[in-house]
This record gives C-alpha cells, structure tokens and sequence, in this order.
C-alpha cells in the first residue's frame, strides 16, 4: 500500500459550458474537448491533491467498482497523470496556456470577412485640435544618436526633474514615433505604414495622452490623431485622471511624483480580429510591444525619460475612450518627463 500509485489531476484543464447542459474539459496540451458527467467532475475535483486508487474509491463510492477503468481512461486522455506536475508547468495558468496554444492554431481568415475592412482612423468627440505640425523646429531635435547608440542607452527612468516636458518635445515624440505614413496596399484594406510594425499593417493601437505638465499646453486629456498629427482635446483636467495615474502609473511603477505626460494606449481590436483568427490578442500585444520599443528609443534619442507600465486596466474604461465596453482594450501605458539632472551634472554644472 506504500508505494500504490497516485494520480495527479492534469495541470492543462480548462472547464467550458458546453451544450446540453454538462460541462466540458479542454486538455489544452492536445486541445481535445470531453464532455463531463457529474461523477467524473466530482472525482478531478477531488484531485485537488494527490490521490491513491483507494482513497478515491473511498472519496467517490458510485465509481469504486469502475474505478481502474475509469482511471485508465482519463489517464490515455491526458485528464490525469501519475508524476507531479513539474515546476515549469505550474508556472502557467490554464488561461496562459490556452491563450498560447490557440495562437499556434491562427491564421489569416479565409476568405476575409465582408468589406469594408474596420476603419484605421478612430472618429473622436472633442473641444478643439492642436496641430502638432505648428510647433516650432521640431525636426532640428531629431538624429543625435544612432540607432545602436539609442539601444545601448536605452533606460527606464522613474525619477523626474522640476521642469516640465514641452510642447514641441511632445511633438516630435509623437511625431517620430507614431504618426501614419501613407496605406499600404488599397485603401479599402485600411492598412497602414507607421514607424512602428503591426501584424498585417491592422495599426489597431490608439494613444491618450494624459497631460498634466506640459508647457504651452493646458493640463487636459488628448488623443493622438496619427493620420492628421494633432492633439484632440477631449477631457479638462480633473481628479478622475489623478486617480488614474496613482492607481495605474505610480503604484505599480512605483514612481515618486506623476510623470508629466501618461500615454494610456488601447487596441481597437476589430481591425485585428477582423483579419486574423484565434492569435488576435497575442498579435495585439505583440504590436504593443513594438510600439513601446519605439517610444523608448525617440525618448532616448531626445533625452527624455521614459518607462513602459506593465500594469492593465479592466473594463469599464476611462470615459475619454469613448468606446462600448471590450470595443476597446487597455493593454499599457508609457510614463514620461524630463529626467532628474544626474549627480555628475550638478557637480560639473558648479564646477562651471
């Protein structure tokens, strides 16, 4: 009885609502689909630990005769295992898991849904735009490093001098970083070219710029229009949005003071999902991740200081999105200011 073998409930389950009012596991490593009975659900509940044969005939007497049947068959259809899950494997949730399995499985639709494609350019309701093309001589800024000299010093940087980013270094950042090019291929496709790479050219990204020290600009929340390069004012500053940058920026970056400039960046994931099956959300993210690279490096090519927010918020979103719930997503933000003079510049800034 000492060494009678023990089962493990399979770490890679996932419990669906399935029809006929049951439910279904999915065994997410083999994505086969089983459907549940009540005496079955009861005996992997169990599994919550490790048990022996006997003590599940004990737990589940309506099965004890059928048990080594039972057993067996939920072993060969990988619901159970007889050797602990590794450590690798209980780093992943069964959410994770299904997500990256289901990535693997995605694809252009074939063919594309109806036309029109999901329009690139978001209509916002606002109080009035700022072309970003009027600020003064903002390309001079541009090109005082290299791109491999822009990736060696590449930083997050958290701690922020007294003066305020300005307008024009607002501008050239966005203009730099995230402004539209031209469209690819026909315009119906509604795909476009941006310093940034998207998966299939979808761009479903949108930036909200929280401005709440900017000189030349009043404390407000904007939206970035990258095809027309200007700032739509939507919201005046209020206590809302120094909730926001407490409870999604300083806490989780664990800042000292706001930064001066917060980018709350969305998917509109429409344009996406419009095109792509099951690896929408991970190509979403990825196309996040090229946009927050990009920022780091114009940030870092103009002195400034930047710092990406891992931190996502939950639907409802703010109401300067002004969007239907899960029409857009939260997926990052990006702090960033003018960077604390370093101890090395004030002693020579005294030396002079």
């Amino acid at each position: 009885m000492a060494h009678e073998k023990r089962y493990y409930r399979s770490p890679h389950l996932l419990i669906e609502w399935g029809d006929g009012n049951c439910l279904h596991v999915v065994q997410l490593m083999s994505s086969r689909r089983y459907r549940l009975d009540l005496m079955i659900v009861t005996l992997l509940n169990y599994l919550s630990q490790p048990r022996t044969r006997t003590e599940l005939a004990e737990a589940v007497p309506a099965l004890a005769d059928q048990l080594p049947d039972v057993l067996a068959k939920l072993e060969s259809a990988g619901l159970l295992q007889t050797e602990a899950p590794s450590v690798q494997e209980s780093l992943w949730s069964p959410y994770e898991l299904a997500m990256h399995v289901q990535a693997s499985t995605g694809s252009a639709r074939k063919p594309l849904p109806p036309w029109p494609a999901p329009n690139a350019h978001k209509e916002v309701t606002f109080t009035r735009r700022l072309p970003l093309s009027s600020q003064p001589n903002t390309i001079s800024h541009r090109g005082k490093l290299s791109v491999a000299e822009a990736l060696g010093q590449r930083r997050s940087i958290r701690d922020y001098g007294e003066e305020p980013l300005t307008g024009e270094e607002l501008g050239v950042f966005l203009t730099t970083c995230a402004r539209v090019f031209e469209f690819v291929g026909p315009q119906r496709y509604q795909a476009t070219h941006r310093p940034s790479p998207s998966g299939g050219g979808r761009h479903s990204l949108e930036l909200y710029v929280l401005c709440r020290n900017v000189a030349g600009l009043p404390p407000a929340v904007y939206y970035y229009d990258p095809f027309s390069n200007e700032l739509a004012e939507l919201e005046s500053w209020n206590s809302d949005h120094d909730g926001l940058l407490t409870r999604l920026i300083c806490g989780p970056a664990k800042l000292k003071r706001p930064p001066d400039v917060t980018f709350y960046v969305t998917s509109v994931i429409e344009r996406v999902f419009w095109k792509y099956q099951n690896s929408g959300l991970t190509l979403i993210y990825r196309d996040m991740g090229c946009l927050l690279q990009t920022m780091y490096l114009v940030a870092t090519d103009l002195g400034l200081a930047p710092c990406a927010i891992a931190a996502i918020d939950r639907p409802p979103l703010p109401s300067f999105v002004q969007g239907r719930a899960l029409e857009e997503i939260h997926v990052g933000s990006f702090a960033l200011a003018r960077p604390a003079p370093s101890p090395d510049a004030d002693r020579r800034l005294a030396e002079e």
